[in-house]
């Protein structure tokens, strides 16, 4: 599993008109994928909707034969790295109802270090950034 940013080109009623020419069956299917899908969906600076998602490859081959499918523009960002050695990124977003969805993309990014880091990933972390970089939680999977 890893950690993806995915930004669309398209803004809420373009991405609700693509939808409504989609068969029941087709609806179906994509509720299928996204509920298999951990993440926080949020409306960018440029109006376009995107999300914060853990995915495996799986998913991402579904996601991307869905989008390419019905012409949907995107882009797919591993994160994983930044995630691993607690590097910053942008997260000062909105959901489509106007909040902010810093909490929830911070527990998400809780969720995938708990579910996902594992003691190879820290030992990266010490030798791209040293041992001083090390978080309470990276001495706990080293620990374990």
């Amino acid at each position: 599993m890893r950690f993806y940013k995915v930004t669309s080109t398209h803004n809420q009623n373009e991405i609700n008109d693509i939808i409504k020419s989609m068969s029941s069956v087709e609806t179906d299917y994509i509720i299928k994928i996204y509920g298999q899908i951990s993440m926080v969906e949020y409306t960018n600076e440029d109006g376009f909707e995107c999300m914060f998602s853990i995915l495996d490859d799986s998913l991402i081959e579904k996601m991307s034969e869905l989008y390419q499918k019905y012409s949907l523009k995107f882009t797919i960002i591993d994160l994983t790295n930044d995630v691993i050695f607690d590097n910053p990124f942008k997260i000062k977003y909105k959901n489509e109802k106007g909040k902010s969805v810093v909490k929830d993309v911070l527990n998400l990014i809780k969720e995938y270090k708990k579910n996902w880091i594992t003691k190879d990933d820290i030992l990266d972390k010490i030798i791209d950034k040293g041992i001083d970089s090390l978080t309470k939680f990276d001495l706990g999977v080293l620990k374990s």
